[in-house]
């Protein structure tokens, strides 16, 4: 039995058929007798099916109607072989890759790794019957290997990722001539340090790469020895490039000089900006922050795309309870309105959006930010800079004096910002800001901890908003498997019974769960894009007398509101589950408890 694998899924043979490549039961009869036992396609279609020895498993992967995860778990448990479910389980042994014994370019040709613990060899393999594969490796190698299994886009992902080995490193790069590649950097990373890197296009490469991948983020990241380059995609970050440590200072240095700051000074954070423009002439602001670490300067960079934001309240993605709601506090008199999540959950898009729907001729608009994310026609928009004294505060002080109709304040983080945004609100104004809490009530709650007075809080408040970003199903891969799978699935990436039942959440084992077995499209992750949960809080007369009681209960709170009808953001997340849109992991993830 092959050794444990820290979360590598091992599972025990069943007992009834043992990994035999000198004969025994043929392929056919395996991997047929899983599909009927786990009906994981229809009976008729196999028969469509080429029946080739060794492409049998292929043929059934590659007609599209399969549940290919669980047929993996299936054939794992006959042939008592290790199982990778996913990439980032191969990641986590990627030092034990064997360059040396075969190398980078061959394990690429025959979409295989080979990992050496020092004991054992193991062959990772998508298709455990290509025994000419694992003959020709263990003929190469001179003894036998342990067979291990993982699905095919997984292996070649981490692939791309284990640098080439010396046969390229007499490659020279074509320099500034002609652009940059992801071949460009293949070479260079196969260097063995007698190549140069043309660092201004490199930089901008891999700021148009993150582009053209729709990542928020980009992570400069200085280790011990080498530069970890990685992408913040779908709100999760993922390692994109590895380059050696030497390159660190030139690339650094190249984005403060396009960001103005102080190239000299490595001690002290600085943060700065600029513009780029893609190959279609499409602009992008990039924010800039380094952070001085024991290895050299990390460098963050956040890309906001003009075009990319068209705010509408109809493309949140509320239900039509919450928008009605939504839309009736922008369109009153005077309130406070209120969102909250954290750092890059879609805040910013919900404010612009409600600020979109406001007549503009027959109002004044007014915003107060940190910083102007996007600019919006027909609206006054400020931009702190707390260097020169103008904070929220004090901007908010000289809003107050233009006669506004509607005023946006970037985020409350002091008390003055609180009690002026307050006051404002009770005095004919509309008012939007944001806070940090966990949910909708827990807005009350920071307000008064802030040091507001519980009455002016009862009295201001007239929607409170919290809402977060899950990723969504790659349709171009998307599967589905029962309850019982799923919790199994679950249990395999931490998520615990007594969890489930803590968050009240119930598995149905007659229904269907989609999840995304990973693709091109997706990147491997099984997930493509983001959609927006809401959870929506309306002070009510009752909810206002409890908040005023001095010894107040945000679970009476809660309690009053789900009774009147409030969705929580779990509730709304697992509707999307039901709906097949995203995956209760995804929702755990991304609210937790």
């Amino acid at each position: 039995m092959p050794k444990d694998a820290g979360d590598t899924t091992v599972i025990e043979s069943s007992g009834d058929i043992e990994f035999n490549r000198g004969g025994g039961v043929a392929v056919e009869n395996v991997v047929e007798q899983i599909v009927r036992e786990g009906r994981l396609v229809d009976v008729d279609r196999l028969s469509e099916l080429n029946s080739s020895y060794s492409s049998y498993l292929e043929d059934i992967l590659k007609s599209g109607s399969i549940n290919t995860l669980k047929l993996y778990s299936l054939l794992s448990k006959r042939l008592n072989i290790r199982l990778y479910t996913n990439y980032r389980l191969i990641e986590e042994r990627v030092k034990l890759i064997d360059v040396e014994r075969l190398s980078p370019t061959l394990m690429r040709a025959l979409n295989v790794i080979l990992f050496n613990d020092g004991e054992i060899f193991e062959l990772l393999v998508s298709n455990p019957y290509e025994y000419s594969t694992i003959d020709y490796v263990e003929n190469i190698l001179g003894q036998k290997v342990e067979i291990s299994l993982a699905q095919e886009y997984d292996i070649k992902r981490v692939l791309k990722r284990v640098r080439v080995g010396s046969e390229y490193s007499r490659v020279v790069m074509d320099g500034l001539s002609g652009g940059f590649t992801r071949r460009d950097l293949e070479i260079f990373e196969s260097s063995d340090g007698d190549t140069q890197l043309p660092i201004i296009e490199f930089v901008q490469f891999i700021i148009l790469e993150a582009k053209k991948i729709g990542a928020s983020d980009i992570h400069i990241e200085p280790t011990e020895d080498e530069m970890v380059i990685r992408y913040r995609v779908d709100g999760v970050l993922q390692t994109e490039f590895t380059l050696p440590i030497r390159v660190h200072r030139e690339v650094i240095s190249r984005i403060k000089i396009l960001s103005d700051m102080n190239v000299a000074e490595k001690r002290l954070p600085q943060d700065g900006r600029f513009d780029i423009s893609d190959r279609d002439g499409e602009s992008m602001d990039v924010r800039v922050s380094t952070f001085p670490t024991v290895y050299g300067e990390k460098v963050v960079m956040r890309l906001l795309e003009q075009e990319a934001l068209k705010p509408s309240l109809e493309d949140l993605n509320m239900n039509i309870e919450d928008l009605e709601l939504f839309r009736d506090s922008i369109n009153s008199p005077y309130g406070l309105i209120l969102i909250t999540g954290p750092t890059g959950s879609g805040k910013t898009t919900t404010l612009y959006s409600a600020l979109s729907t406001i007549d503009k001729s027959s109002k004044n608009v007014l915003t107060i930010e940190d910083p102007v994310e996007y600019r919006l026609d027909g609206v006054h928009q400020m931009q702190i800079n707390e260097k020169i004294g103008l904070t929220f505060a004090n901007g908010l002080k000289t809003v107050l004096r233009q006669d506004p109709d509607v005023i946006m304040v970037g985020e409350m983080r002091d008390l003055d910002t609180a009690n002026m945004a307050i006051q404002a609100s009770l005095t004919g104004h509309v008012v939007f800001s944001t806070l940090h809490t966990n949910d909708s009530i827990g807005i009350v709650i920071r307000l008064i901890n802030m040091g507001v007075e519980p009455f002016l809080v009862a009295s201001a408040v007239s929607l409170a908003v919290a809402q977060r970003l899950v990723r969504k199903v790659c349709v171009d891969c998307i599967e589905y498997m029962d309850g019982e799978a799923l919790r199994e699935e679950l249990r395999r990436s931490g998520v615990t019974d007594s969890r489930l039942r803590s968050l009240n959440i119930d598995i149905d084992d007659d229904l269907d769960f989609a999840y995304g077995r990973g693709c091109a499209s997706c990147r491997g992750t099984g997930y493509s894009g983001r959609i927006a949960i809401f959870e929506l809080f309306k002070p009510t007369v009752e909810i206002n007398r409890e908040i005023l009681k001095p010894d107040f209960d945000e679970a009476r709170i809660r309690e009053i509101a789900i009774r009147d009808g409030m969705k929580s953001l779990l509730d709304r997340g697992l509707e999307l589950v039901e709906e097949g849109v995203t995956t209760i992991s995804e929702v755990i993830r991304v609210i937790g408890d």
